[in-house]
């Protein structure tokens, strides 16, 4: 019954002698929470590493079978890639190497991307391989050639991987506004504010991306940080929200916004047309500021030289419902119009319905 046990679940071994490798695991602290009495632990004999040099396949092997059984801890693992490049560096039995599949555990995942991956921070940085990233940067420090550029961060939010991002900014890489883009295209919430606490610079281009393409709950957390913050305007982000009628709306329903027409609101209509807007924006700016599209448009027919025509990338976008609402408060249509709608098979704002328009301008 004895050889039996050992040969199935292993021998015994009294705790208090058992290696650091394995006390540090996160098997034998899961074991231990449920069995705080027990004096000894079983494990079998081919788990057992007097230490953790390399000299053949079939330590390296087992070393990665140990792993994916017991979970070793950072320091475990950090410690084993430094012995399995030594093996692989100086020993001439190394030769081959044969690696284990891909995704057989997330140890094996680093081990594989150590010996094969020319770019190995940037990989550490989309699938959050923390204890290889600091097996190289303990080994190297800054002068890995990947800390020169912001490449590492950028995918570390790019993929989400916060603990990475977490990582990157204790050993002092910056936080940029390249960054932005992968936070809104990521719609990570807590990566966004994250790069917020940590002061990321906003430029210009970034104030448009932030107010065209965030989900409200990223929006409300950058206004926040806009106006109460960094003390800035809300007025200024006006004319960047204008594509996102959600952005927009949170900016005019949670501060007082008072302009001339001409000062703002007029600017917010004619980007309306410019970015095709939704009908839904148009006519939310009227309500809120008291005027209209069809008096910008005298405004604008007044004071330059051409007659205000329906723009055209709100045939690009097929907008039907903004294309009606503006010929109806008297913008006009030109041939323009019409080719684009040919050319780009337009099905909603269709070239029959466009020669229609331009028949009545025509006949105006």
């Amino acid at each position: 019954m004895t050889e039996f046990y050992e040969k199935t679940v292993g021998k015994s071994y009294p705790i208090v002698a058992l290696p650091d490798y394995i006390l540090e695991s996160t098997h034998f602290i899961n074991w231990r929470s449920l069995f705080s009495e027990e004096t000894v632990f079983h494990i079998q004999d081919d788990m057992i590493f007097p230490d953790f040099n390399i000299t053949c396949q079939a330590d390296l092997d087992r070393i990665i079978k140990t792993d994916d059984f017991f979970g070793f801890s950072k320091k475990t693992r950090i410690e084993i890639f430094g012995k399995i490049e030594e093996y692989w560096n100086t020993n001439p039995n190394s030769a081959p190497i044969t690696l284990v599949e891909q995704d057989t555990s997330f140890f094996a995942n680093q081990v594989r991307v150590l010996l094969e991956d020319r770019n190995i921070m940037s990989t550490c940085m989309k699938f959050g391989y923390i204890e290889l990233f600091d097996y190289v940067y303990e080994k190297e420090g800054r002068t890995h050639n990947s800390f020169e550029s912001d490449t590492l961060l950028y995918y570390a939010v790019l993929y989400q991987n916060v603990e990475m991002i977490h990582r990157c900014i204790e050993i002092g890489l910056k936080i940029t506004s390249s960054l932005i883009n992968p936070a809104i295209t990521s719609a990570n919430l807590e990566i966004f504010k994250l790069l917020l606490d940590n002061n990321v610079q906003i430029l210009f281009a970034n104030e448009s991306e932030i107010c065209e393409r965030t989900p409200p709950n990223m929006f409300k957390l950058f206004l926040e940080d806009h106006v109460s913050k960094r003390g800035k305007s809300p007025v200024s982000l006006l004319i960047h929200a204008v594509p996102s009628f959600t952005n927009l709306k949170e900016i005019l329903t949670n501060y007082d916004i008072s302009l001339e027409p001409t000062n703002g609101p007029y600017e917010l209509l004619n980007e309306c047309i410019i970015k095709s807007a939704s009908v839904e924006t148009v006519i939310f700016i009227e309500q809120y500021f008291g005027v209209t599209i069809k008096a910008f448009r005298t405004y604008y027919n007044r004071n330059y030289s051409t007659h205000y025509c329906i723009g055209i990338n709100i045939i690009y976008d097929d907008n039907l419902e903004l294309y009606n609402y503006l010929y109806k408060n008297g913008f006009a249509v030109d041939e323009d119009i019409l080719r684009i709608a040919i050319k780009y098979r337009r099905l909603r704002i269709t070239p029959g319905l466009v020669r229609k328009h331009l028949l009545e301008t025509n006949l105006e």
